[in-house]
């Protein structure tokens, strides 16, 4: 027969406790039948609890995966608008150096020799086309970024 304590007991809320003294004897076999069954009711609790913890923490990675992929949609857009700003930008440059250049030619035209004024004009028209994203080529980077 068994001597001594038996006790078990875990912080999460389950516990099951049976203590008997050094000195005393589990007589019965209704006694050491009562231990096993508590013993059985404690580790089929121990078995839903852990359970439900492995369910919780697949729920937060789950819950983690999703804020993450929200956080890199946010960051792709937010480079998106500042390339379409970019450009833009340095379309609306080309655009005020082409109008410029045109006010330029308009003003000049009957006061400067024709060819001086032609490869002004041509200049002006290499440097307007070498920023205007559309005629670079450059126009719509983002597009990639949208798909990546």
């Amino acid at each position: 027969l068994i001597f001594g304590a038996i006790e078990v007991e875990r912080t999460w809320g389950l516990s099951w406790k049976r203590a008997e003294s050094r000195r005393s004897r589990l007589d019965s076999g209704a006694e050491l039948k009562q231990i096993a069954l508590e013993l059985r009711d404690l580790a089929v609790r121990v078995k839903a609890y852990r359970e439900a913890e492995r369910q919780r923490a697949e729920e937060r990675e789950a819950q983690q995966r999703i804020d993450d992929e929200l956080r890199e949609r946010a960051r792709r857009e937010k480079e998106r608008m500042g390339w379409l700003r970019e450009e833009a930008a340095a379309w609306k440059e080309a655009e005020r150096i082409r109008s410029y250049a045109a006010a330029v030619e308009a003003s000049l035209k009957e006061v400067v020799e024709t060819s001086a004024l032609q490869e002004w004009m041509s200049w002006t028209s290499r440097v307007a086309a070498s920023l205007d994203p559309i005629e670079n080529g450059d126009a719509g980077g983002w597009f990639d970024i949208a798909e990546g």
